[in-house]
């Protein structure tokens, strides 16, 4: 009788034990197994086990998997980082951003020439093209260019890199008479085959300095000086003599510092 009684006991501690396993199911796994009574573990409501899987997000494209009551979670896939090329790491990307290296999430474009305002050299005058000539960080159609300082923007000035703020222009030839190397004698090509800043156009034969004295006559051929003063009287202008006060008429200069021997102590 005890016998009998243990094998009954055995039995029923094996039958609970193997309907227990039976009536949980591995969570996300996927596979429905019958739980108590029969109902299938992916009916959420009645379902003795499972758990909803979840799939891990990945960047910003990631999807959250899994059913409830047991089934197999899916993983997210393909994210991406931040909009595709944008460097200046504003939101907008380089496609169509108006300032590409430089944030500005706004994109403000106040002259509407498809460059924002934070990296637009011209502010107010539309210039697409942001040309800069000199460097200055100033557009060309907005730069005042007075690089001589006298008040006269580089493109009206007549003497753009001399100062000179009465564009005064003697001879009407569209050069001042500041940098006019002909100031009395019309010569806009400002010629100068020489090279000893004397317009072609003024320039008498045989006059290099154009003092209006002949070079074999002028006691300074290479210096204006049409009144060819000689305080010493040696032969050389006091415009170009080294010793001005001393007669040195062959102008010796030992050491060659711009002062003739012959007043150096």
């Amino acid at each position: 009788m005890r016998s009998r009684n243990l094998l009954g006991m055995l039995l029923v501690t094996s039958a609970t034990t193997f309907f227990g396993c039976l009536s949980s199911e591995d969570a996300g796994s996927g596979v429905n197994v019958l739980g108590d009574g029969g109902v299938p573990g992916s009916d959420a409501a009645t379902a003795a086990g499972g758990s909803a899987g979840t799939g891990g997000n990945v960047g910003t494209g990631g999807n959250t998997g899994g059913n409830a009551g047991g089934g197999q979670g899916a993983g997210g896939t393909g994210g991406t980082i931040g909009p595709a090329g944008d460097k200046d790491d504003d939101g907008i990307p380089d496609a169509t951003d108006n300032c590409p290296d430089d944030p500005n999430h706004d994109q403000a474009d106040g002259d509407r020439d498809g460059v924002g305002n934070v990296c637009d050299n011209c502010l107010t005058d539309a210039n697409p093209d942001q040309k800069d000539d000199d460097r200055d960080g100033v557009g060309n159609v907005c730069d005042p260019n007075d690089d001589d300082g006298d008040g006269i923007r580089g493109d009206h000035d007549n003497c753009p890199a001399v100062n000179n703020p009465d564009q005064r222009d003697s001879d009407n030839d569209g050069i001042g008479d500041a940098c006019d190397n002909c100031p009395a004698t019309a010569n806009f090509s400002q010629a100068d085959s020489d090279g000893d800043t004397i317009g072609d156009a003024c320039e008498l034969p045989n006059d290099d300095d154009a003092d209006r004295v002949l070079d074999a006559r002028d006691n300074c051929p290479k210096i204006k000086n049409p009144d060819q003063s000689d305080f010493d009287n040696d032969g050389v202008g006091d415009a170009c003599d080294n010793c001005p006060e001393v007669p040195n008429n062959s102008q010796r200069d030992t050491d060659r510092d711009g002062r003739g021997d012959a007043c150096e102590g």
